[in-house]
């Protein structure tokens, strides 16, 4: 009678390398660095993100209120050279990623400095205060008094910054 005989050691260095290495986006609990999920798209209204009724909305005010404006029919072509980064602080406007599961985003409206905003969530047209959560490896890299956000910019954004500027 014969045995097939399975090598132990070449699996458990195997399970000893995966074990070794670190994702670095899950020290934030949601993923950083260029996004490939499909929830963003380029509009010539900017950058837009995938919302209720997979539709894509950016944000306006209009009548001095914040608006998601649905901008599905403005589409552009291509990669939106989306990107996500972790970030200490935010101005109005910016696009911010709640949760990766399930996807939620929002446009910021208000910032207190750091620990909590006020925005737009773009999955349920609702105004709310989200604070992100707190772990040692954010509080090391960014210092322990304020959170850190999941920034999502477009690489075109900041080439019509640096040429707006001339």
């Amino acid at each position: 009678m014969q045995y097939n005989t399975v090598p132990i050691q070449p699996r458990l260095q195997q399970q000893q390398q995966q074990s070794s290495s670190m994702d670095l986006s899950s020290l934030l609990g949601i993923r950083i660095g260029q996004d490939t999920s499909g929830n963003f798209a380029l509009t010539p209204a900017g950058l837009a993100v995938l919302g209720r009724d997979n539709r894509y909305y950016t944000m306006q005010y209009l009548g001095g209120r914040p608006r998601l404006v649905d901008v599905s029919a403005l589409i552009l072509p291509g990669d939106p050279g989306a990107y996500r980064m972790p970030v200490p602080a935010l101005e109005t406007g910016d696009l911010i990623v709640i949760s990766d599961s399930p996807f939620q985003a929002m446009f910021v409206m208000e910032s207190d400095g750091g620990n909590a905003v006020v925005g737009l969530d773009a999955s349920c047209n609702e105004i709310v205060t989200y604070i992100p959560p707190n772990n040692p490896f954010t509080n090391l890299l960014f210092g322990g008094g304020s959170s850190v956000f999941v920034r999502v910019i477009s690489t075109f954004d900041v080439l019509t910054g640096i040429f707006n500027g001339f």
